[in-house]
């Protein structure tokens, strides 16, 4: 699939605060000078390949994209800060591009040389990386070590300077060596000695002592598992449920004690709170009825109006006897109050008489007073004087009634939480009789769990094992600790014994122990293994290292031999029918190009000549038809894209038609083109060629 370029959308950059192209196949892009090409095409290599910075480019920062077609299914975009270019999607689809393709594709500022530090603008090394793999071949030769490229196989082993991996090689070949030998020995004196044997009776008792080891740890589940359901058990009868309940019961034994002291006292002071309801009835009697109004009149009245008439009347008698002036008028003054006296009686009499039932009531109260009080009644003060007499009394008395029904109403409360509370623990209903025993029966639960407790805590502390080494899996054998103690036994008397042969041997472990790392205190047998272990790495890794000296050894030889090769491909690769065809158009003269030592030669139907002694025009004419036709040959013919800025402004006029006519024949076999100018007989030949062979192809643009 062609690959071009659809669209180019830029803001602020440089001279152009806006551009939006929509490019064709063959596209000019006209512009005075500082227009704004020069940042237009640094903008086009920055946005799309990783390797525009082998120009000198300046810093930018525009807003702006470029969309291309043929790289995926869906239109690439391209910006200055885009984290994929190009070259990444030319590497993951495997076209086998050379990898600064930018230096073919693009010409910037008129430099159509594709090296300008080399003379005539094009060596070895660009021709190489462009038509050769040696990119690729440069790549595998760089993971070779030169030491390794430079070295033999010699008897089956790789021979050369002892450098890098050759001397990697040679250490290891020493070290598997040391440790070969050190095995050796120690198979002498250890394996087969009788050190050997009791490490092997050793091994059997650990067998055992392993087996008990796993019996006990099961055992240690089992009592924690115990000692977990315990705990559960003990959990539902808390420490502070059996206070509260141990509380709640002796403070209802204290609230019942007062309630009987209290009803002592209120029994003691029944008969004064009796009195009071009675004389607060009586009180009422005799205000309604009026009692204190309708009692009989006091004899004492008769007495003294009966008195008062008969002095009266003896005075005014004596006035007619003594002749004293005054005696008649206190005469008469005297019998007239005696009379008044004994109307007032009279009256008092006869209204007494009408209401005779409400006399027995005052009788029947005075009756009641003078039984109750022992003292008679005098009206209604009497009553008054008494009841105030009577209330502190009734007001104790009511006060302790009150108190009585809130002790009778949290007694009921209590033994309602009571009851509740021993229903729970018990899972029975127990009586008042029974609470304490209940209580003390729960004490002595909570202290047998806490002491069974607090054992199985003891027995699993001596077993010294964490929580989660404990195995819940059932064991083939019974824990027994006297098993393991015997077996501990054995084995450090076997031991001992093996201490009596360590001199012989502690020279061979403490070399072993230099390889292994292990402690010199490690076991004779962890000791062995783990070297035995190091010998088997050592050689692992000498055969992986020879392996891959000797697979590196051979891929130097062989990539040795394609590069004698890559000269002639190089001369096969310059002289194709593309750049030969290009070469000819372009120049008019020079028919192919040929490599001697690292200079480019230009043969014409006469002789050759040194690229970089032709004349400017001639030699960028090559060097245009060598970037051409080295791009369409790379590419395997597939179109590319190619951005050409200037490039055949030193050209005479004569040659430039023949560049334009090349350029739009290019544009014809499908390859798109972007040409930048500011001059105006390049413009107009562009025009006067292009837009009549590739009509709506071509597009012309021009920067303000």
């Amino acid at each position: 699939m062609a690959i071009k370029i659809d669209n180019i959308k830029i803001k602020k950059l440089g001279p152009l605060s806006s551009l939006e192209l929509e490019l064709g196949t063959l596209n000019l892009i006209y512009g005075r000078n500082e227009s704004g090409k020069t940042y237009l095409t640094e903008f086009i290599l920055q946005s799309i390949f990783r390797h525009a910075k082998t120009w000198k480019l300046r810093d930018i920062d525009p807003e702006g994209s470029i969309h291309l077609q043929g790289l995926q299914d869906q239109a690439t975009v391209f910006s200055p800060s885009s984290s994929k270019k190009i070259e990444d999607y030319w590497s993951e689809s495997e076209r086998g591009l050379p990898l600064n393709m930018a230096r073919l594709l693009v010409v910037k500022g008129g430099e159509l040389a594709l090296s300008s530090a080399s003379p005539g603008g094009v060596d070895r090394d660009i021709l190489k990386n462009a038509l050769t793999s040696q990119v690729l071949l440069d790549q595998i030769r760089g993971s070779i070590q030169t030491t390794v490229q430079k070295a033999q196989i010699i008897d089956q082993k790789p021979r050369g300077n002892n450098q890098g991996q050759i001397s990697d090689w040679n250490d290891l070949e020493e070290e598997l060596q040391d440790v070969e030998n050190l095995l050796k020995l120690i198979e002498e004196k250890y394996s087969r000695g009788p050190v050997r044997q009791i490490e092997i009776q050793i091994e059997a008792l650990d067998l055992q002592l392993t087996q008990q080891l796993k019996a006990q740890k099961h055992q240690a589940y089992l009592l924690s598992k115990k000692q977990g359901d315990l705990r559960l058990e003990r959990n539902k009868i808390s420490d502070d449920s059996y206070l509260s309940l141990r509380d709640r019961v002796r403070d209802h034994k204290k609230l019942k004690a007062n309630l009987k002291k209290l009803n002592e006292k209120l029994k003691s002071s029944q008969a004064d709170v009796e009195n009071y309801h009675w004389l607060e009835s009586a009180l009422d009697i005799w205000e309604i009825n009026e009692l204190e109004k309708k009692r009989l009149p006091e004899i004492i009245l008769l007495v003294a109006g009966g008195a008062l008439l008969t002095i009266g009347l003896i005075a005014t008698a004596l006035q007619n006897i003594l002749s004293w002036p005054y005696l008649y008028l206190a005469g008469i003054i005297t019998a007239g109050v005696g009379g008044i006296t004994l109307v007032y009686f009279g009256i008092q009499l006869f209204k007494g008489t009408q209401y005779a039932s409400d006399a027995g009531e005052r009788e029947t109260i005075r009756g009641s007073f003078q039984d109750k009080f022992g003292q008679s009644l005098r009206g209604i003060t009497g009553l008054r004087a008494e009841q105030n007499k009577l209330r502190e009394n009734f007001l104790r008395a009511k006060s302790m009634q009150e108190e009585l029904g809130k002790l009778e109403f949290q007694i009921e409360t209590d033994q309602q939480w009571i009851e509740e509370s021993f229903q729970d623990i018990t899972g029975e209903s127990i009586p008042e009789k029974s609470w304490k025993k209940n209580l003390e029966a729960y004490k002595d639960k909570t202290a047998a769990l806490d002491a069974e407790i607090s054992n199985l805590g003891l027995k699993l502390a001596k077993f010294d094992i964490e929580e989660n080494e404990y195995l819940s899996t059932p064991q083939d054998i019974e824990f027994s600790s006297q098993n393991l103690k015997d077996i501990k036994t054995q084995v450090s008397n076997l031991e001992v014994v093996i201490r009596s042969h360590q001199t012989d041997l502690d020279t061979l472990k403490a070399g072993a122990v230099v390889w292994t790392r292990d402690e010199i205190s490690t076991p004779w047998r962890k000791v062995l293994h783990h070297l035995r272990i190091k010998r088997d790495e050592l050689c692992q890794s000498h055969i992986d290292l020879t392996a891959e000296i000797v697979a590196k050894i051979g891929l130097s030889e062989i990539l040795r031999k394609i590069e004698e090769e890559e000269d002639q491909k190089i001369l096969e690769n310059l002289n194709t029918d593309e750049v030969s065809s290009l070469l000819n158009k372009l120049t008019g003269k020079y028919q192919s190009l040929n490599l001697i030592d690292d200079q480019i030669y230009v043969r014409d139907p006469y002789q050759e000549y040194p690229l970089r002694d032709l004349s400017t025009g001639a030699r960028e004419q090559i060097q245009l038809a060598l970037r051409l036709g080295i791009a369409s040959h790379v590419s395997g013919g597939e179109p590319l894209f190619i951005i050409l800025d200037d490039a055949f402004q030193h050209s005479d006029w004569n040659r430039r038609t023949s560049l334009v006519q090349e350029t739009v024949d290019l544009a014809s076999q499908g390859w798109q083109v972007i040409y930048l100018s500011m001059d105006d007989h390049i413009r107009d030949l562009f025009q006067k060629i292009a837009k009549p062979v590739l009509k709506k192809k071509f597009k012309y643009f021009e920067l303000d």
